[in-house]
């Protein structure tokens, strides 16, 4: 592996504030505010995490 490869290091505390996968047991008004855009926003209202989860990875894979 070549030496002036610049890795990012982080921590989990860090990782929970920046990775929206890691906040769908507590989704941030702004969380549901974006994914509403692309999912109705009444679904996201009656999601449980898991179903959160599932309907942000489904945006990511139709990206």
């Amino acid at each position: 592996m070549p030496k002036n490869i610049e890795f990012i290091t982080t921590n989990l505390g860090k990782e929970r504030r920046i990775n929206t996968f890691l906040q769908c047991d507590y989704p941030s008004s702004e969380l549901l505010k974006n994914v509403s855009i692309k999912i109705s926003p009444k679904r996201l209202l009656d999601q449980t995490p898991t179903e959160l989860f599932i309907s942000i990875r489904s945006l990511r894979d139709k990206w």
